[in-house]
C-alpha cells in the first residue's frame, strides 16, 4: 500500500531535521512538494516558512519551530480534490506529462482516501461492535445518555479524589453447560458484589452488555441469567474488587452530597487551644472557632433584662450599686438579714423615738442656781448627772465614772412645765463642779 502519511517521534529539541522521500509527491511535474504536503507537531498544524521549510532536491522537512524529546511529528500529503491539475482542451496537443499529473492526482486522491478510511473505527459485523484498533481518540463531546461514549473528561470527575486503587481480587468462573442452561450461579463472589455492571461477562468469546446480554441477581451465591445455552456454550465470567483511597480537593464537596447527621461533633474539632470556644458564623455563612462575645447571641440582652434576681446565682461577694437608688423594694422580714426599705425605716425610727429619747447638757456647774432651756421634751423622769466625768484630749466625756442618782445632795432639779421646757439646776455643795454632765431621757 502506497506511503501517504509518517508518523515520527521526535528524539531531542535538536531533532529538526525529518526525510519525508517514501511518501511519493509530483517530482518531475510542475507540482512542488510543498504545495502538497502538511506537517503537524503534537494534532496542531504548522505554517509552511513560519514553522517548516521543504527542500525539495533531499526530500526533507527542516522544522523551524521549537520541539522536545517525544513530541509526534506528523508528515502527510494532501491531493486537491475540488480542482483539476490539468484542464484538457478539444483538439489540442497531449503531453505525457500532462496526462501523467492528472492520473497522479486521480490515484494519489483514493490512496489518501483509503489511508483516511483505515484512520476510521472499523465496524465488525461479527461481533457487533466498532473495533478501534488501539488507536487514541479524541475530540468527542461528553456521553449525555449511560450507553454514550465517556470522555476522558468525564472519568476524571467520576474518580476526582481517588489518589490510589489497588485491584487484590480477580474472581473467574467458566461455565460449559452440557444441557439447555439459563442460569449459572457465581460461587464464592467477591464480598460486595452488588450488581452487573461490576462484571465482565463473555459468550462464546464475545463481550456482553448487562441486561442485555444478561442479567444479574443478588443472592448467595448471587447468579446471571442469559438466553437458553448449551453443549458448546462457553461463559466466562470476571469479577474484579480492590481497595481505593480517596483524598477530595478542598471544596469539592458539597453540602447537597453530605448525608443528614454525617458529620459528628469529633470530626469538629477545631485544634488545640480552642476550648470554650463556639462556631460562629459570619454574614456569608462562614464558620469560625472563637470565644463568642453577648453580640453574637442576637437576643443576648432581651434574655437578661427578661430574667428576674432571684433566678441569678447567690453572690459572694459585695455588690455595688455605683450610687444608684434601688426602688420598689419590699418589706424586709423581721428578725432577718432582709434589707428594708425606706418607709419601713422611717416607721422604725420613730417608733424608737416614742420610747426612748436623748438630750444632753454638760458644762462646768458653777455654785448657786443654773438654768437649762429648751431640752425638748417634759423631763418627768430619767433625769441622771455625772459630776467631775474624765476625758479624752479634745474627746466625749467617758463613761468611767458612775453616774449619780436625781435624788443626789446639794444638787436639785426643778422643772417649768409639761411642754419644751427649761430646768433649773441648784448647786448647794459649796463650790463648782467641773465638766458636769446631765442626761434628760424620755420614754422607757
Amino acid at each position: 500500500m502506497a506511503t501517504t502519511e509518517l508518523e515520527i517521534t521526535i528524539s531531542g529539541s535538536g531533532d529538526t531535521t525529518h526525510a519525508y522521500g517514501s511518501i511519493s509527491t509530483y517530482s518531475g511535474t510542475t507540482k512542488e512538494d510543498e504545495d502538497v504536503l502538511e506537517v503537524s507537531l503534537n494534532g496542531t498544524t504548522l505554517t509552511l516558512t513560519t514553522d517548516y521549510t521543504v527542500d525539495d532536491v533531499n526530500q526533507n522537512i527542516e522544522l523551524i519551530t521549537t520541539v522536545a524529546a517525544s513530541d509526534l511529528l506528523v508528515i502527510s500529503r494532501s491531493t486537491d480534490i475540488d480542482t483539476a491539475f490539468v484542464d484538457f482542451t478539444n483538439n489540442a496537443v497531449v503531453d505525457a506529462n500532462d496526462l501523467d499529473l492528472a492520473i497522479k492526482q486521480v490515484r494519489f486522491a483514493l490512496q489518501e482516501l483509503v489511508t483516511d478510511v483505515g484512520n476510521f473505527l472499523s465496524y465488525s459485523t461479527l461481533n457487533a461492535y466498532w473495533d478501534g484498533e488501539s488507536r487514541t481518540t479524541a475530540n468527542f463531546s461528553p456521553a449525555v445518555q449511560s450507553s454514550g461514549l465517556t470522555t476522558l473528561a468525564q472519568v476524571s470527575d467520576l474518580i476526582a479524589g481517588v489518589s490510589t486503587a489497588t485491584i487484590d481480587n480477580v474472581t473467574e468462573w467458566t461455565f460449559t453447560p452440557a444441557t439447555p442452561t439459563t442460569t449459572f450461579n457465581l460461587t464464592s463472589a467477591p464480598q460486595g458484589l452488588a450488581g452487573g455492571d461490576e462484571l465482565f461477562v463473555w459468550i462464546n468469546g464475545v463481550h456482553q452488555r448487562n441486561s442485555v446480554g444478561y442479567t444479574f441477581t443478588a443472592g448467595s451465591p448471587p447468579s446471571i441469567t442469559t438466553a437458553s445455552l448449551t453443549s458448546g456454550d462457553v461463559v466466562h465470567v470476571v469479577a474484579v474488587s480492590g481497595t481505593v483511597s480517596t483524598t477530595f480537593a478542598d471544596g469539592s464537596i458539597d453540602s447537597d452530597a453530605l448525608a443528614a447527621d454525617s458529620v459528628g461533633l469529633t470530626a469538629l474539632n477545631i485544634g488545640t487551644g480552642s476550648s470554650g470556644r463556639f462556631l460562629v458564623f459570619d454574614a456569608s455563612g462562614n464558620p469560625t472557632g472563637r470565644a463568642a462575645v453577648h453580640t453574637d447571641i442576637s437576643d443576648f440582652d432581651a434574655g437578661v433584662q427578661a430574667s428576674r434576681l432571684n433566678e441569678f446565682t447567690i453572690p459572694n461577694a459585695s455588690i455595688n450599686f455605683n450610687g444608684q437608688t434601688g426602688v420598689n423594694v419590699g418589706t424586709g422580714r423581721s428578725g432577718t438579714f432582709d434589707a428594708c426599705n425606706v418607709s419601713q425605716m422611717e416607721a422604725h425610727v420613730a417608733s424608737q423615738a416614742a420610747k426612748t429619747s436623748y438630750n444632753y447638757f454638760t458644762a462646768s456647774l458653777p455654785t448657786g442656781t443654773t438654768t437649762v432651756s429648751s431640752i425638748g421634751f417634759v423631763a418627768t423622769h430619767g433625769l441622771s448627772h455625772r459630776p467631775d466625768v474624765p476625758r479624752t484630749a479634745g474627746g466625749p466625756i467617758t463613761s468611767s465614772a458612775a453616774a449619780l442618782s436625781a435624788s443626789e445632795p446639794n444638787i436639785t432639779y426643778e422643772t417649768s412645765g409639761t411642754g419644751d421646757e427649761d430646768i433649773t439646776i441648784v448647786n448647794s455643795t459649796g463650790g463648782a463642779i467641773a465638766n458636769f454632765q446631765i442626761t434628760f431621757k424620755k420614754g422607757g
